[in-house]
């Protein structure tokens, strides 16, 4: 599972490396977001720039991508002793509405217009 977050309405998630999992989801949430012309940034991610920015009001949503969940909300960042907060799961515009991209191109209820379907 991969975890992204949004930070000034941009989506922000760690780059490919040793120890980030070249995932599908991750790459399928990303090809999303794209296609819906919000800007992606995949870059080194810091602890403490997270902390900071959930503590300002500028992280507004963090989701892990992944096979088994697809999207995992995660509602609590604990670090160092505080535990911050985040915006509610019914606010999370974007995470909310590329799950239901994601699952609507699985199960066929929209066109896959990116491929991703292969009939067996």
């Amino acid at each position: 599972m991969n975890i992204m977050f949004v930070i000034d309405g941009k989506l922000v998630t760690p780059a490919l490396g040793d120890t980030i999992l070249n995932g599908i989801t991750r790459s399928s949430v990303l090809e999303i977001a794209k296609d819906w012309g919000m800007e992606v940034e995949e870059r080194k991610v810091e602890v403490r720039e997270i902390v900071e920015a959930a503590k300002n009001g500028r992280v507004t949503e963090v989701f892990g991508a992944g096979t088994a969940a697809t999207i995992a909300h995660i509602e609590l960042i604990g670090y160092q002793g505080d535990d911050i907060v985040l915006p509610s799961v019914y606010t999370r515009e974007f995470s909310n509405k590329v799950f239901k991209e994601l699952d609507d191109i699985k199960l066929g209820k929209i066109a896959d217009r990116f491929g991703w379907i292969s009939q067996v």
